[in-house]
């Protein structure tokens, strides 16, 4: 009788170290899935340290700089400015470098000299996967580089027309609205103190584009406004 080399119950499958694709193997193993950014309830990331978030004003802009210490994921910075500290918006954006190692960023605001009072500033950072992280708030107060200063919101506007107004001087002045055909659509006195003072107007225009106009003596300011 011949005995077989060998025999069925030895045999033992061979393991091929192939791949298809999807990331299954043959064996059926899944390759693991790249890992996400660790977030809150709220959204925010975990992890993501800002070391450092500094405002100074340098050659009548505002320079802003802030440092990470690390930045899982991330694509980019949005800086938000604010002339109450509360309601903000982008005014600029800043690459990341994705870097896991302490890295310093800049970015400078040169409609600073346009500004009056204090106005406020926050970076948020923005990962790949829509979850962000903000750095505290920082209030820079601004200098008048005139006798006088105008700043409106909203804008656009409805009803309603916030007017901030810094004036070294106290005296007659007029605020009004003009369309772009140059035609007087609103026009309110006032009577202004030294400092700053806030309007609250209600002009009642169409909707289109205006230019916001307050003049004292031979000072003039203008801001463009629309109306929704």
């Amino acid at each position: 009788m011949i005995t077989p080399f060998l025999s069925v119950s030895t045999l033992r499958p061979l393991r091929l170290g192939l791949t298809l694709l999807g990331g299954i193997s043959l064996a059926g193993h899944a390759r693991p899935a790249a890992a996400q950014a660790p977030t809150d309830e709220a959204g925010q990331v975990s992890g993501i340290t800002f070391t450092k978030f500094k405002s100074t004003v340098q050659a009548g802009a505002v320079q802003l700089s802030w440092s990470t210490a690390q930045e899982y994921q991330a694509t980019h910075f949005e800086v938000l400015f604010s002339s109450t500290g509360a309601s903000f918006a982008v005014i600029g954006q800043v690459a990341a470098t994705g870097n896991s190692i302490p890295t310093t960023y800049t970015f400078r605001d040169p409609k600073y000299p346009a500004y009056c009072g204090t106005v406020y500033y926050k970076v948020r950072l923005v990962l790949d996967n829509g979850a962000t992280a903000d750095t505290p708030v920082r209030a820079v107060v601004s200098a008048p580089t005139s006798l006088l200063q105008l700043q409106a919101s909203p804008n656009p506007f409805g009803q309603q027309l916030r007017v901030q107004i810094s004036a070294r001087q106290a005296g007659a002045a007029a605020l009004s609205l003009t369309d772009t055909r140059g035609k007087v659509a609103w026009m309110q006195p006032l009577q202004l103190t030294a400092g700053l003072s806030t309007v609250e107007a209600a002009p009642l225009v169409p909707p289109g584009v205006y230019w916001l106009r307050l003049q004292q003596a031979t000072q003039v300011q203008v801001v463009r406004l629309i109306c929704q």
